[in-house]
């Protein structure tokens, strides 16, 4: 129980900085992109590279981010808007990884699933994890509506949990986690 109460106050900490610059985004010229919205999928880790053993000590991790889906996400460029279901990609790692912790890069790519070309980001940059607990960091673009993508910095607040069984046995790294986030599109103009 304590642990969870300390994630609901990281993520406090995350989404107040983040709903106060959201309630900004208002005055954004014609020539950006902002949003909001819900990503879940799987995280598969490469063969001998998932998360490391409480007792291995630091390790590389190697993962991808497929069957990624989207809540209602709404990305919009003044006068245009693309509000729907999105589908995501990505990947990343890190060169130095504890069972407790890493921090490592990453690339993600999203993608409107009703109307292809409404809604497209690609972004890369950094990650950090805390047991559990991602905090994704980074910076690319994203287009509405076919136009001219604009830079964006896209954050999101997330959990990696290891799938069944929910703790690995004993000397068995996780391989595979289920991942559940949520997330902000904001310019990298502001």
């Amino acid at each position: 129980m304590r642990l969870r109460g300390a994630r609901r106050g990281i993520g406090a900490l995350i989404a107040v900085p983040l709903v106060a610059l959201a309630s900004g985004l208002t005055t954004a010229s014609a020539d950006q992109n902002a949003g909001t919205g819900t990503l879940t999928g799987t995280v598969v880790f490469a063969a001998g590279q998932g998360v490391p053993l409480p007792t291995a000590g630091c390790n590389p991790t190697s993962w991808s981010f497929g069957n990624g889906t989207g809540g209602a996400i709404a990305a919009k460029l003044p006068g245009q808007e693309y509000s729907g279901p999105i589908t995501a990609t990505g990947g990343g790692g890190s060169s130095c990884a504890f069972a407790t912790n890493e921090s490592g890069t990453l690339s993600v790519n999203a993608n409107s699933e009703i109307a292809p070309g409404q809604f497209a980001c690609s972004a890369g940059g950094q990650y950090l994890r805390l047991a559990t607990h991602v905090l994704v960091i980074v910076t690319g673009s994203c287009s509405v509506a076919n136009n001219p993508a604009s830079g964006v910095w896209f954050v999101a607040n997330a959990e990696f949990v290891p799938v069944v069984p929910q703790t690995p046995p004993q000397g068995v790294q996780v391989g595979t986690a289920a991942f559940t986030a949520s997330f902000v599109i904001y310019p990298t103009s502001l």
